[in-house]
């Protein structure tokens, strides 16, 4: 008898007090748990936006550099066959490179053909680039960019942007900036998610 009745004062003070604080500990843990999961979240998506803006950045560089070379009167000169400009070129790709060199990794100028004229490089070699469709873009007067693709200059993974050289409405030549991916991608590789998260970077 004193056991049948100290077993229903246990269950009733269970009922009572204990699974009532069980389901209240729980709910808690939950609403933290999600509250946290909430909160990361946006900071990972507040990292994920500054990144890309970053990014987009490095890109506007490149473009603002090939634009004002692009309208640059020395460079159209070169372009449509004023040799005697060659030198005066090539100092002026190097120096603005050389200035944005943390985003440029080089700036070139093609002929009409799409085949180099100078770059910032010192081994300037002339390599064809009629076959880019970036380039075929800016051939036809508009501002070409490139996918990731492999640099025939350096053999390394770039983006590149490329300007139309105008003499008048007629297009003369290009000009081309092209950014290391490595660059890029260092971005986005410096994003993580606690100890073992990582980020994608899509086109």
């Amino acid at each position: 008898m004193r056991s049948s009745l100290k077993a229903k004062t246990m269950a009733i003070i269970f009922i009572v007090i204990v699974l009532p604080l069980s389901l209240i500990g729980g709910l808690s843990l939950f609403q933290f748990t999600g509250a946290i999961e909430s909160s990361v979240s946006q900071l990972l998506n507040t990292q994920v936006d500054l990144t890309a803006e970053t990014i987009e950045t490095e890109i506007d560089k490149a473009n603002l550099v090939g634009s004002i070379l692009s309208s640059n009167e020395t460079v159209i000169a070169f372009a449509t066959g004023d040799n005697s400009k060659f030198s005066e070129v090539h100092t002026l790709l190097a120096d603005q490179q050389g200035g944005n060199s943390e985003t440029i990794d080089m700036l070139i100028m093609t002929d009409i053909r799409g085949r180099t004229l100078t770059s910032s490089s010192e081994n300037s070699s002339q390599i064809d680039l009629s076959d880019q469709a970036y380039i075929q873009d800016a051939l036809r007067g508009n501002i070409g960019q490139s996918d990731v693709i492999i640099s025939k200059f350096t053999n390394m993974p770039i983006v590149a942007v490329a300007y139309p050289l105008k003499d008048g409405d007629r297009v003369v030549g290009t000009i081309v900036a092209t950014i290391r991916f490595d660059n890029i991608a260092e971005h986005v590789r410096s994003l993580q998610a606690f100890e073992s998260g990582y980020a994608f970077l899509f086109n």
